[in-house]
């Protein structure tokens, strides 16, 4: 059968067998939703592994979209290829992604996902078990939006207000 694993302080691991479970398909993802208001830069550090080498050959790929329909994208990394952790030959195998910088699109978001597909990577004469993977020690940190600071005075002269704005591009004011 299929499977995704707790490890305990080790992560979770994700195995598929050649059955799929029934009603529910293969398993495919690990998915964190987080609410960006406010934050800006994003970044996202995580650790994959091979808890079990097998010779069928497995990734864990991050991927975001923002809200929750729609297509998921790959996240890049500074050569423009996806942040992915492929299985290595040797089990217990461990690889740090560190720093992996989110797209701007996320920035400033009341919704956005991020999602770690368990996939097959195809090779030729590929056949035999598949290889079980890990995703541990996710971090996601951000940088705080400044917003603009303003001095809103109200001045009173012969019962009449008077309301200036001092310091930001912007400001909606209303008496009643």
């Amino acid at each position: 059968s299929s499977r995704i694993k707790g490890l305990g302080n080790a992560g979770v691991s994700f195995i598929n067998t050649s059955d799929p479970q029934t009603g529910q398909g293969y398993p495919g993802s690990a998915l964190l939703a987080l609410r960006t208001t406010g934050v800006k830069d994003i970044l996202v550090d995580w650790t994959g592994g091979t808890v079990t080498a097998n010779p069928r050959s497995y990734g864990l790929r991050l991927q975001w979209r923002t809200g929750t329909n729609g297509t998921f994208t790959d996240v890049l990394d500074a050569l423009g290829q996806p942040v992915e952790y492929v299985r290595n030959p040797a089990s217990g195998h461990r690889q740090v992604f560190a720093g992996v910088r989110l797209p701007a699109a996320v920035d400033d978001q009341p919704v956005i996902q991020l999602r770690w597909r368990y996939h097959s990577l195809p090779q030729p004469d590929d056949s035999g078990a598949r290889a079980e993977l890990l995703l541990d020690d996710i971090r996601v940190t951000g940088t705080v939006i400044q917003t603009t600071p303003f001095t809103l005075r109200v001045t009173m002269d012969n019962n009449r207000a008077a309301l200036s704005v001092q310091g930001a591009a912007q400001a909606a004011c209303a008496l009643w």
